[in-house]
């Protein structure tokens, strides 16, 4: 399969291809549902895998946006990871996860990227949702450092839910996690731009400009780079490691998109070297991740004088 190939035009299409690619690697993806929907839903809301040791201390994860162009790319971008079997070969003490979601219904609150990118989010949960899994992590680290049970409290929102048993059951013995958002927006066409996102934490930012080489920051002067609502939620479920987020967003903008418009996406071109680009960027940013996780942390937290 060409890299150009690992890209779907549709979600039902990028699906199948992410499973495939993962028996291929044979790799199982465990699938996280609406809790409305349960099991008898006809498609997981979101599939994770994991590559190395379980007992890893240092975890980089990539997720995918919030609109369903980036929800594709990045599945792409996933798929071609598994294709070249990139998690078979981690440094040590280094776990790789891949979060596959394509703008799904009712975590983001959003609905597929209209072709204008002047169009702003509608953050319809995250403050809910978020909020609920402040408290519910707040209960996690608790007096007695151990979860509750699993669902959360009564009331929480199902979003908030599903973040923290992906939390729970995926990242509980990092001590240093990495997270990758891909999205794509109106810059340059095929120009990639790193934007460190920033926690409650002053080191969170500069983890992110050590382990993903950020030149920005998101929301800063330069505007964008803001992490979607999946990637946005699971940085305040993960507090409480030593976290380094941050946003990898590919440039749309070309001359023949606004004078001869065609069919297709407008965040998503489907030219064979928009995406052989993305693709060599995307793995040079995640290769660099992987080898700076295992070294040692050159931005530990500032000891609080007595």
């Amino acid at each position: 399969m060409a890299v150009s190939d690992c890209f779907a035009l549709d979600p039902e299409t990028a699906r199948q291809q992410f499973r495939t690619a993962c028996r291929k690697a044979g790799v199982t993806a465990t699938p996280y549902f609406a809790p409305q929907l349960g099991a008898s839903a006809p498609d997981p809301i979101v599939e994770v895998v994991r590559f190395g040791d379980p007992e890893a201390n240092g975890v980089l994860a990539l997720t995918g946006g919030s609109w369903e162009d980036e929800g594709l790319c990045a599945s792409g971008i996933q798929t071609a990871i598994l294709r070249d079997r990139i998690g078979d070969d981690l440094p040590p003490g280094v776990g790789l996860i891949l979060i596959h979601a394509i703008a799904p219904d009712g975590l983001s609150g959003l609905e597929a990227r209209s072709r204008s990118w002047s169009d702003q989010p509608q953050r319809q949960w995250t403050q809910r949702a978020l909020a609920a899994a402040e408290n519910r992590f707040a209960r996690y680290i608790g007096k007695n450092g151990e979860s509750e049970t699993q669902g959360g409290a009564k009331g929480t929102p199902w979003q908030a839910q599903l973040l923290c048993r992906i939390a729970d059951s995926c990242f509980r013995n990092a001590q240093r996690v990495a997270l990758l958002d891909i999205r794509t927006g109106p810059g340059n066409y095929g120009d990639a731009e790193i934007f460190a996102c920033a926690g409650k934490r002053e080191e969170d930012v500069r983890r992110a400009t050590v382990l993903f080489g950020a030149g920005h920051l998101a929301g800063g002067p330069d505007g964008g780079g803001y992490p979607g609502e999946l990637a946005y939620g699971l940085m305040t479920a993960l507090e409480r490691s030593d976290l380094a987020a941050a946003v990898l967003e590919f440039g749309t903008y070309s001359m023949r998109s606004i004078l001869a418009p065609r069919p297709g996406r407008a965040f998503y071109p489907d030219s064979e070297d928009w995406r052989e680009g993305v693709w060599q960027q995307s793995l040079a940013v995640t290769r660099r991740a992987l080898q700076r996780l295992a070294e040692p942390d050159p931005t530990p937290a500032p000891s609080n004088p007595s």
